[in-house]
């Protein structure tokens, strides 16, 4: 496929509503897939699976042939999560797995069959579309297909998502600055931050192998001009930032390291928040503005070096970096 000929998503409020919209569309036909197994049994659910799978389908055509291309990938891209569902329903309705088979749990033939079915469906909506955010549904089908191939979770598991990401990355380099490209980028740098965390979570020393990953991963983001690379790297370096400020701060009566940990690896987002509403918990109550500051001056350091390389590469005009 032309990467050329891939159209990329303009972001407008009509935009915006589009997402909005179709995203409680999705959360309704997961909801009734989640109800229904238990509450009517499981050739009912796959039923009502695929009434819901043909009406969406529908809808991503009508669209489609409006010219609403947005609002027929959106629809494209639920439609193609139910699928999925569908496939592992019937599987369990007719006999050819467990309704307690889960993913990462060893080599499930029926489980095998369930997640092939959901890639191929995921690559046909891709194709026939040629929506950008269809490629995670690829990437997070493919991840699941090749762990659930050759491992059985845990470290291996681990081991088989970081080559993945390496491999999605070789895919991203060879589809160049196609939109859908953004995603393959995104799954590649989850897959493998992800493995990283899996090894190094637990001790100063992994906190600090962490660090140096996350920025790495920010000056990759910055080299490449791919931004969501600098996106995971920096929410990296603010994960480290938060169990080195916890830390720092030596909570009265906690154990310092299991404070950091928690902060750091459990409640992420709201860490910053945790010097203002407990600010008299810790011996050093200071420490947490002070590591935040210094994150901040960081990254916006690094904003202007890339802003700057940026211009450089294009004299005359600001071009912001792709996703």
């Amino acid at each position: 496929m032309d990467p050329d000929a891939i159209p990329k998503p303009v972001w407008t409020t009509a935009t915006f509503l589009h997402y909005v919209g179709v995203l409680f569309v999705g959360v309704a036909v997961g909801g009734s897939l989640a109800y229904l197994p238990g509450a009517a049994g499981w050739g009912p659910a796959a039923g009502w699976a695929l009434l819901e799978f043909v009406v969406l389908v529908e809808t991503a055509i009508l669209f489609g042939r409006r010219g609403r291309w947005i609002a027929a990938g959106l629809f494209s891209f639920v439609a193609t999560i139910t699928w999925g569902a569908l496939c592992g329903l019937a599987m369990v309705w007719l006999g050819g797995m467990s309704e307690h088979v889960e993913p990462l749990t060893g080599t499930h033939p029926g489980l095998l069959l369930v997640e092939a079915l959901a890639l191929a469906g995921a690559i046909a909506a891709f194709v026939a579309t040629r929506f950008p955010l269809l490629m995670l549904l690829v990437t997070a089908a493919g991840w699941l297909f090749v762990n659930d191939l050759v491992s059985n979770g845990g470290g291996w598991s681990a081991v088989v998502t970081l080559l993945y990401g390496f491999v999605l990355l070789g895919v991203a380099a060879l589809r160049g600055r196609s939109p859908e490209t953004l995603w393959l980028h995104v799954a590649s740098a989850l897959s493998i931050g992800g493995a990283v965390v899996w090894f190094c979570h637990s001790t100063s020393r992994d906190v600090a192998v962490l660090t140096v990953v996350a920025a790495v991963f920010v000056a990759f983001g910055i080299l490449v001009r791919r931004s969501s690379w600098a996106v995971v790297g920096a929410y990296g370096l603010y994960v480290v930032v938060a169990y080195w400020g916890a830390l720092w701060a030596r909570p009265r009566g906690v154990d310092a390291r299991t404070s950091a940990s928690l902060a750091a690896f459990s409640l992420p987002l709201p860490a910053p928040l945790t010097f203002l509403a407990f600010g008299s918990a810790f011996a050093r109550a200071w420490a947490y503005p002070v590591v935040y500051a210094l994150l901040g001056l960081a990254l916006t350091a690094l904003a202007l070096f890339a802003g700057a390389r940026e211009q450089r590469a294009s004299p005359g005009a600001a071009i912001p970096a792709a996703p």
